[in-house]
């Protein structure tokens, strides 16, 4: 089996809020792949993200119960992005937990109906639960928020080290990212956020990111978002580094007023599950998942 490799592919987050324990992120469609390849023995990685790929790709061979060797390298990924290195941590799982099901399992899909499907791992004739592979993703120095989102796609919204809330984000909006050292958080107060963390809490996404970046910009960041709300952006977000907006229809208006501030690109959300990208020869009814081993544990269907 040396020498096989698989390819873990998640996507990187931005923040809704960030407030102490109360804490919320999405996903953005900004692809990071990590290759993963059986060696003989240890495990290997470089780069900026060594560590954390070192860390995420033991904590998933104990989670799974198999020690393999591998060569860990990243394909694809934008390092500056706020966000990479949780997506790195749950690619990584993927990759290795890939390589472990193709020899002590298989790598496996769920047809739920003609448009749904999910993929999913066994190893040792179990179902391997998703939530276990999240915790396998966490990583350094990680959010807890960000590896959430990163790992299901979609919004996460958490309390402490549990999820609160998750779900699907809207694809019909059009959004872009403006990059720059300036910009910045200033304002962090656990207690004066918790009202932002509740709305996010009951669905409104969009209302609390953009009110967490409001109160908590720095002067620099204030004078971006004013810009983007005299555009008619709908949705914001705020990380050091980085300031997203968002409309409904066209972006070249925000495009345009950004391009005074800092780097822009266009971006969209991701409601993408983490995954293998891999074609799978094993293509399951719902009747034959519900009856094996696991299928109660695994989550999300």
């Amino acid at each position: 089996m040396s020498g096989i490799s698989v390819f873990g592919v998640s996507n990187p987050s931005v923040t809704i809020l960030d407030a102490g324990r109360y804490c919320a992120s999405f996903a953005l469609k900004k692809q990071v792949r990590v290759k993963a390849t059986k060696s003989d023995s240890g495990v290997a990685a470089d780069g900026v993200f060594k560590n954390i790929m070192e860390e995420a790709a033991s904590n998933a061979m104990e989670f799974l119960g198999h020690e393999i060797g591998v060569e860990l390298g990243l394909e694809e990924c934008d390092g500056g992005m706020p966000g990479a290195s949780e997506a790195v941590a749950c690619a990584t799982v993927q990759a290795v937990a890939g390589l472990i099901a193709k020899r002590y399992g298989s790598i496996s899909v769920l047809k739920i109906d003609q448009n749904l499907s999910r993929q999913f791992f066994i190893v040792d004739e179990k179902i391997i639960p998703l939530e276990g592979l999240l915790k396998a993703s966490l990583a350094g120095e990680n959010s807890f928020a960000r590896t959430a989102s990163s790992f299901y796609g979609g919004y996460v919204i958490c309390d402490g080290g549990e999820i609160a809330r998750r779900g699907e984000m809207e694809e019909c909006f059009a959004g872009v990212a403006i990059t720059s050292k300036e910009i910045g958080i200033e304002f962090n107060d656990e207690d004066e956020l918790y009202p932002v963390w509740q709305a996010a809490r009951r669905g409104e996404v969009y209302t609390a990111g953009r009110d967490f970046a409001l109160i908590c910009a720095n002067d620099y960041s204030k004078k971006i978002l004013g810009e983007m709300v005299s555009k008619d952006a709908i949705a914001l977000t705020l990380d050091d580094g980085l300031i997203t907006a968002w409309r409904r229809d066209d972006a070249s208006t925000l495009t345009e007023a950004g391009e005074k501030f800092g780097e822009v690109s266009n971006i969209n959300i991701s409601n993408e599950l983490s995954f293998v990208d891999e074609p799978s020869r094993s293509v399951w009814k719902m009747n034959k998942f519900t009856g094996y081993p696991g299928s109660k544990e695994f989550g999300m269907i």
